[in-house]
């Protein structure tokens, strides 16, 4: 008896070891099956919370670029107007308003650049779910949008999705009298 007493001391005492050595209370799960299915739960969760902060982070930084893009668009759509409203005035001859036409097409093509900017990962922000294909192409003097107008999102959390793309629809200009 004192024989088997002592070992099973030893044994305890070399389980105490491995896990003063390790860090970890339980060593495998037959130590404690009730905690190890808590610690197998939490790591779960662990793993699905660095998931949605790696989702938040990548969409901050595309929708901060897409914000800078948008408002360079605009800026842009500013300088047209403007350069449309002084032709519109009477006061410009023929020679300027044939370069005020080169120049409003100038920027034209600036905001089809803008339009085709790419994210991080290399993706078009402006083409829905084909984020491989360059959202709009130049084809004889005209911009043809080759993107869909689909819309993906990213899991932030548990229940939570935010939309992490737009479509080139945003761009669109309907005639609001014709729909």
């Amino acid at each position: 008896q004192l024989m088997k007493g002592l070992q099973d001391q030893q044994g305890e005492l070399a389980k105490t070891q491995q896990q003063l050595s390790s860090g970890k209370k339980i060593i495998r799960s037959s130590d404690n099956p009730i905690a190890t299915s808590a610690i197998l739960s939490l790591n779960q969760s662990i793993t699905m919370m660095d998931k949605y902060q790696t989702n938040i982070d990548f969409l901050d930084s595309r929708l901060s670029l897409e914000e800078t893009v948008l408002s360079q668009e605009f800026e842009v759509l500013t300088q047209i107007k403007e350069l449309v409203i002084r032709a519109n005035s009477g006061s410009m001859g023929m020679n300027d308003k044939e370069s005020t036409a080169q120049t409003i097409q100038d920027y034209v093509k600036n905001m089809a650049e803008l339009a085709n900017t790419k994210d991080s990962s290399g993706e078009f922000l402006f083409s829905g779910y084909k984020a491989e294909t360059k959202p709009f192409v130049e084809v004889n003097g005209n911009f043809n949008y080759l993107g869909d107008s689909g819309t993906r999102f990213l899991q932030t959390g548990l229940s939570s999705k935010i939309q992490s793309s737009d479509s080139g629809d945003i761009f669109s200009i309907s005639d609001k009298n014709t729909g």
